[in-house]
């Protein structure tokens, strides 16, 4: 369903790019120089601050404050090239971390107008964004995933989870299950702190990673890292290449395990049944041909 959702929202940024004849970007491609948006003025001087940086290039910020009613306030923007959001997100929460209501206003990527809603009362929740407009009946604790989520918001979900052993329903559907990966020491400058990577799996195809700070029972966002754009505080921006190389390590090692535990061993090779064979020396294509396959090799070739 989230992974639905994220195609969905995606699907219009990839089109145009291609109908205007932009490059696509890659992990490779040199980041095109932006001009960073100032803060608003109404950010209060008490917020952290954090720094956006688009394939390694400072693009835009993100700052956190809560005001006096406990009201979590995120504001986040970044310039990819005229194209970028800029939303504010207010978020209440139940005691235990589960926000139960929210608002996002602003604009996305495509700048077009954001104005998403989640509410939690009495087991009911409610939501409205641009694609979707749903009410459910819960019994057990649920995490609203927004469609218009700001980076830090992932630390929220990964703290909710936590506090419920790792695991979290999700709406509108799905779930998350966040573990606890690894822990660094990351340094910039003469600045030295300890924090814990954390996976969340059921947000997209594959874990969503995020880079927590603090004691476990009151871990708050330090990053989110990632080869196209990561968050990180400012003042924090050298430490983006160390971190993303430590998080590749953990994406590879997963990756092991799951081909490791996935595989099927054929003992007795893998056939290709009816396959047409291509006869260099003779220049012609045999039809229906059984081919067998074993340790990356042609070990047969037969009538099928």
């Amino acid at each position: 369903m989230h992974a639905t959702r994220l195609l969905v929202r995606n699907a219009a940024l990839f089109i145009i790019i291609i109908l205007i004849g932009a490059p696509l970007w890659s992990q490779s491609a040199p980041a095109q120089s932006s001009a960073v948006p100032p803060l608003p003025a109404d950010i209060p001087s008490t917020a952290e601050h954090y720094s956006f940086l688009l394939m390694g290039n400072l693009a835009g910020q993100e700052a956190v404050w809560t005001v006096s009613d406990g009201a979590l306030h995120i504001f986040f923007q970044f310039n990819d090239r005229g194209r970028g959001p800029k939303l504010t997100a207010i978020l209440k929460f139940d005691p235990k971390g589960v926000p139960i209501e929210e608002t996002i206003t602003g604009n996305d990527y495509l700048k077009s107008p954001v104005n998403e809603a989640f509410s939690l009362s009495a087991g009911n929740a409610i939501w409205k964004n641009d694609a979707e407009h749903g009410e459910k009946k819960i019994s057990a604790p649920a995490y609203y995933s927004p469609l218009n989520a700001v980076p830090s918001e992932i630390a929220l979900l990964a703290h909710a989870a936590v506090h419920y052993g790792g695991k979290i329903a999700l709406l509108p559907e799905g779930g998350a299950c966040v573990q606890r990966v690894t822990e660094l020491d990351v340094e910039a400058g003469s600045q030295k702190k300890h924090v814990a990577l954390y996976s969340v799996a059921g947000l997209d195809f594959a874990p969503n990673y995020v880079l927590l700070e603090g004691d476990k029972d009151h871990e708050k966002f330090f990053a989110s890292v990632d080869s196209w754009g990561s968050t990180i505080p400012e003042g924090w921006e050298s430490a983006v290449k160390p971190l993303l190389a430590a998080q590749e390590k953990v994406k590879q090692s997963r990756s092991a395990d799951l081909a490791a535990k996935l595989k099927h061993p054929a003992p007795g090779g893998i056939w290709f049944l009816h396959a047409n064979v291509f006869d260099s020396e003779a220049g012609k294509i045999i039809p229906d041909q059984l081919v067998v396959v074993n340790d990356n090799r042609i070990t047969s070739i037969g009538r099928a």
